[in-house]
């Protein structure tokens, strides 16, 4: 009480409350995403695996990672081991996992495929992002890219042929 201030007559509005909503956080990263074998031979199949961490501090969940195919792969298949599902469209392919994935923990093992559909040489890179239905505060280690050396693949083929000699 200050001397000489007027007295408050009504004290019911001398507080003041709000309520601040914190949403989980989790921090997705890239820990590896590797093709293999490099280099691929052109009309061979590419083999990814990708892990995924968490630095937390709450656990992610709903996991979904994009993958962004460069002209030259073409999706082929993926390893179901871990709780991934992957499907295609046109040049994209999306898995998702929707196991929980704990604080300063890495998601289950992804390995997907592709296929080298035409007769190109040189570097294809893929890129991937991943994303969860946790919130992510950290957005700049979310990306990541998988480099594959093409190189030119030959045909053979074997033919064999037996002439007929009479046997005296």
């Amino acid at each position: 009480v200050t001397p000489g201030a007027p007295e408050d007559g009504n004290t019911a509005n001398n507080t003041l409350s709000v309520n601040t909503t914190v949403d989980n956080g989790a921090d997705l990263r890239f820990l590896s995403f590797v093709a293999t074998p490099n280099p691929v031979t052109a009309g061979g199949i590419a083999s990814y695996a990708v892990t995924i961490a968490n630095n937390g501090p709450s656990s992610a969940t709903g996991l979904s990672i994009t993958f962004n195919l460069p002209p030259g792969l073409q999706y082929d298949s993926f390893d179901a081991a871990g709780g991934w599902s992957c499907a295609p469209s046109g040049a994209q392919v999306t898995c998702s996992n929707s196991a929980a994935v704990a604080s300063a923990a890495n998601a289950a093992l992804l390995t997907w495929r592709a296929k080298v559909t035409s007769a190109i040489t040189g570097t294809l890179t893929t890129s991937g992002s991943v994303s969860s239905a946790t919130g992510d505060g950290n957005l700049t280690n979310n990306t990541s890219t998988a480099d594959i050396v093409v190189q030119a693949g030959t045909d053979l083929s074997v033919v064999k042929s037996v002439s007929a000699h009479p046997v005296l």
